[in-house]
């Protein structure tokens, strides 16, 4: 271990150490990684709120950097140069740890590596063996840089590092953040780095955010000078007649004092500019200090797209689908996501309670451009019995009951819905019990499997779109794996986020979004199940969570996956 009093003579032996600011450094002379355009350097004018975090890097009472922002405003590319100068500068064992593997790798390729080959002070450090350059590492003649993801047992549980560098922890697996604590004992110096959208509020991430300085970007009004901190709640979108705005055009950010500050080349440049972080917390803990900002600060983001991404995840919230809301608030605002109790509630439930009976005629039912009529049936499988679901949907999110049972084989609920008139690629049967069994059958009839897992959403890489959250993902199953006829069939396997999907169907039976409704006839048992969970706090963590309440919650998840399949078809917008 290096002791504190010989650090800096130990620093002052490394050959042309330079002993300017980080951001001046690099500013104009680093370059970027392969998401930005070929030749781009780094700009200190361009994301001017980096400036203080890169003093925090070198600033020796700091040991914890936290930095809670939006997608795409820059919290990544400012780590990397900090990473860049420590290659040079501060040279010790490093760690650039992302949620999992495949994230790992494409940080390693897309922007660890192309970051230190594209800067002046690493580049020449960098040993040109192919062994010393490769997806998990990357030796240099000063240090080593370990690359991995936040499920690697390598990474969090044998190897020291003094630096490390947390990309995206929300996405990492509970306990890892304090794994990462452990792997920097041994040095007495060490610092880390935690930097990501935000998940749920209390998560682990968030907590950490909480326990430093919770910085905010201020800025002074352009004709008062009153400081204003840069929030959602302070945008003014909706003009009216009486508001004075008629001649300006687009959101505004109004002050105190009555002035309107416009979404123009000058007022951004002013914010950024003249704006700076204000610590939000009295009393942080020692050696912590966190940041926070949102897609209002990055003079790239149009004020106007945010308007619009608001409005259409309220519309989304409408039609029955909360996720694109949880998406605004985590990656735009970049602020967690707020889980509130949900009880088992009778009445409201009863007040979903249609006028029609099952089986009913629907003249509202949906039709897609391919012809298909937006029914959907979902099967839970037991040892014994397959509870099974219909549901029909219509505009706008609008959906309706449209039967509900139980059978004892595959071949019957076939039967159930072709009686129905669903589709075969319109049903959805549950994996999680005798999974080979229902793999089989959706091989036989042409279904999906499905499988709930425990996680509150999925990355997927959509062509033409790029990396976006959601709340399922498509897979495939081979229902002959382990068998000489294995590889020949192939099934569709849709996973889907278990806890978001509690909350989507919580929000529909309230009444809340969508119009959801069930039929006068479902009876008691139908009305049971559903309210066989409720989210409230764990007794021993103090998570909000979802619990199940009654044994019986089948149809239940029989209605959890009819949404997921609704929103998988493209009916209920997702």
């Amino acid at each position: 271990m290096i002791l504190p009093e010989h650090r800096e003579a130990l620093l002052a032996a490394i050959p042309n150490r330079d002993s300017r600011p980080i951001w001046a450094i690099a500013d104009g002379r680093y370059g970027m990684d392969r998401t930005r355009p070929a030749g781009e350097r780094w700009q200190l004018s361009r994301t001017p709120w980096w400036k203080q975090p890169l003093d925090d890097f070198r600033d020796d009472n700091v040991r914890e950097i936290v930095i809670m922002a939006g997608s795409q405003c820059s919290k990544t590319a400012g780590m990397l140069v900090a990473l860049a100068w420590a290659v040079k500068n501060c040279p010790a064992p490093m760690l650039w740890i992302t949620g999992n593997d495949d994230l790992a790798k494409d940080a390693s390729q897309e922007r660890v590596t192309p970051t230190l080959e594209r800067c002046p002070d690493s580049a020449p450090l960098l040993l040109n063996n192919r062994l010393d350059k490769t997806t998990w590492k990357i030796r240099c003649k000063t240090c080593t840089v370990d690359i991995a993801g936040a499920q690697s047992s390598t990474a969090l549980e044998q190897n020291p590092y003094r630096f490390v560098f947390g990309d995206e922890v929300r996405q990492w697996p509970t306990g890892s953040l304090q794994k990462v604590e452990k792997r920097q004992r041994s040095f007495g110096d060490a610092k880390r780095c935690f930097f990501s959208t935000p998940m749920l509020k209390g998560d682990e991430f968030h907590q950490r955010y909480l326990a430093g300085t919770q910085c905010e970007w201020v800025w002074p009004c352009m004709k008062c000078g009153a400081e204003n901190k840069l929030e959602w709640k302070a945008l003014v979108y909706e003009h009216t007649a009486s508001d004075g705005m008629d001649a300006i055009a687009g959101p505004v950010i109004r002050c105190s004092c009555g002035v309107y500050h416009p979404d123009s080349p000058t007022i951004r440049r002013h914010i950024i500019e003249r704006g700076h972080w204000q610590a939000q917390n009295p009393s942080p803990q020692v050696g912590v200090v966190s940041y926070h900002w949102n897609a209002l600060l990055p003079p790239w983001v149009r004020w106007a797209d945010l308007v619009a991404e608001w409005k259409q995840a309220n519309d989304h919230l409408k039609r029955g689908n909360p996720e694109p809301l949880k998406v605004f608030v985590c990656e735009t605002l970049g602020e967690p996501w707020e889980e509130r109790e949900i009880e088992a509630d009778p009445k409201a439930l009863n007040d979903r309670r249609g006028e029609y009976d099952r089986g009913d005629a629907w003249e509202g039912l949906l039709t897609r451009a391919d012809g298909a009529a937006a029914r959907f049936l979902a099967a839970d499988v037991q040892q014994d019995v397959i509870y099974w679901r219909c549901r029909l949907f219509g505009k706008d999110g609008e959906s309706r009951g449209h039967g509900w049972g139980r059978c004892f084989t595959f071949a019957e609920l076939d039967t159930e819905a072709k009686r129905l008139g669903v589709p075969p690629y319109f049903v959805g049967v549950d994996s999680g019990y005798r999974t080979t069994e229902v793999y089989r059958a959706c091989a036989q009839y042409g279904w999906k499997a499905m499988k709930g897992e425990d996680k509150q959403e999925f990355i997927v890489d959509e062509p033409g779109v790029g990396r976006v959250r959601r709340c399922w993902n498509r897979s495939q199953a081979d229902p002959h794996a382990g068998t000489a006829q294995a590889g020949r069939v192939i099934v569709p396997l849709y996973l889907f986020a278990d806890a978001a999907m509690q909350d989507m169907l919580a929000l529909h039976m309230a009444g809340k979004a969508g119009s959801w409704s069930y039929e006068r006839d479902a009876g008691s048992d139908y009305v049971a199940q559903l309210l066989s969970e409720e989210k409230r706090p764990d007794p021993k963590t103090g998570k909000v969570e979802w619990h199940r309440i009654r044994r019986a919650n089948h149809l239940r998840d029989c209605e959890k996956m009819v949404l997921v399949l609704a929103i998988a078809s493209g009916v209920l917008r997702a």
